[in-house]
């Protein structure tokens, strides 16, 4: 028997079409446009797909454990062909320990770039992986947040020319966070909303995402009310729109919105920006400030807005230096 999948922006044509006086029908148009607005930010089963090579950058400061189980979650997605990458901003013996080990059991490319100088050198080290990515599209994560197995299916299937994708995590409190083992994340039970509740998941939590699949989830990413920026747990764009925007700035000195300015720069270029925080589900797992410089956050602050106001493109400290 022959399968015919319509997108569904083709199936509202194909049925306004066939409708009795649909030449005649005032209406058309406007039903034109809402299947066009439909099949711009649905990816739906049966939409065509690019095909481009991706790199997952991981970036992760000393949280060897944590990683182990960020890594076990790409090897178990539902899409294969992808490179790892781990940028290392707290290099430490038991960090290269779980990647020696997850190299052994693994079909994937895996490359490891890291700084081990004291200080924050975030940037400086996903601007490295930037450079060393093999892939065409790259997904930006770190090494607390588990990925869910259809993670990067879903940015595959929202990635478009001239554009870059934002998503979210579900924040797992310490009671949650320190039951999740190695076969909660292979089975799929860390992102099992009525397991997580068993283990103290609490009722006020927003539970949309883990909750939201398919056409509705794809839905309240339309709908999302949310600012989408760049951020380093759950992001993804064209290796050639970020080398564009020289990278991550790396005069900033903590966490504190170092990654949204890469974001208001590539906005400033004319690049769009997508919601995926609701199909692109990860969960993040519990952690303490991991580093804290007195001042970084007004230097950050300061930076982001001469960004702001100047409508800049380029960073003159990112992986150029000039």
């Amino acid at each position: 028997m022959l399968e015919v999948r319509l997108t569904i922006g083709e199936f509202i044509n194909k049925a306004s079409l066939s409708a009795p006086g649909a030449e005649k029908n005032t209406s058309h148009s406007a039903t034109m446009y809402f299947a066009e607005v439909l099949a711009k930010n649905f990816a739906l089963p049966g939409d065509s797909v690019m095909s481009f090579s991706i790199s997952v950058i991981i970036s992760t400061f000393d949280c060897p454990k944590r990683l182990d189980l960020v890594l076990l979650g790409f090897e178990h997605q539902t899409v294969k062909d992808f490179q790892i990458i781990v940028a290392d901003y707290g290099a430490t013996e038991e960090t290269l320990q779980a990647l020696t080990e997850f190299k052994q059991h693994t079909s994937k490319s895996v490359l490891h770039v890291s700084h081990s100088e004291e200080g924050f050198h975030k940037p400086s080290v996903l601007n490295q992986a930037i450079l060393q990515a093999d892939g065409e599209y790259l997904i930006f994560t770190d090494g607390m947040s588990i990925p869910r197995k259809d993670f990067v299916e879903a940015h595959m299937k929202m990635a478009r020319t001239g554009r870059f994708l934002s998503g979210g995590r579900s924040r797992l409190p310490p009671c949650c966070a320190v039951e999740i083992s190695r076969d909660d994340v292979s089975s799929g039970s860390a992102f099992n909303l009525f397991w997580l509740l068993t283990k103290g998941y609490p009722d006020t939590a927003d539970k949309s995402r883990l909750l939201s699949k398919g056409l509705w989830a794809r839905f309240l990413n339309f709908i999302n009310f949310r600012k989408n920026k760049w951020y380093c747990h759950n992001s993804s764009g064209w290796k050639t729109d970020i080398l564009s925007v020289n990278g991550f700035d790396e005069r900033m000195q903590s966490m504190e919105g170092m990654d949204w300015e890469m974001g208001y720069r590539l906005k400033n270029s004319g690049i769009k920006v997508k919601s995926v925080r609701y199909t692109a589900a990860c969960i993040q797992l519990f952690y303490d400030a991991l580093y804290y410089k007195h001042g970084a956050k007004e230097n950050n602050d300061a930076i982001r807005e001469e960004t702001t106001k100047t409508k800049k493109r380029y960073t003159r400290f990112g992986i150029l230096k000039s």
